[in-house]
């Protein structure tokens, strides 16, 4: 009988200790965009018209830029969300593309 409530007790705390995905990429975007860099690539007086998401890689959009980030994981052995931190990688100027 302790067995079972034992297990069973166990397998409840998992299934409520794994972020959920939506959870997750909420965390990211919001990181994003609370990121000073973010702010640095875009300008200030931007206007964010999109984000898209590729696997790790997120892409915000501007009327003049485009940037992407990329996602980084960490390594952990804890519930709940994952660590992670951010990489800045390449700016675009869609100016150049008119």
């Amino acid at each position: 009988m302790r067995k079972i409530i034992f297990t069973a007790i166990f397998f409840t705390i998992n299934c409520f200790s794994v972020l959920p995905p939506f959870y997750q990429s909420k965390e990211e975007i919001i990181k994003i965009l609370n990121d000073p860099r973010l702010h640095e690539e875009l300008g200030s007086g931007s206007l964010i018209i999109k984000i898209e998401k590729d696997n790790n890689i997120y892409t915000v959009y501007s009327q003049k830029y485009s940037v992407e980030v990329e996602v980084v994981y960490m390594p952990t052995d804890k519930l709940g969300k994952q660590d992670f931190r951010l990489n800045f990688e390449k700016k675009i100027n869609h100016l150049l593309d008119l």
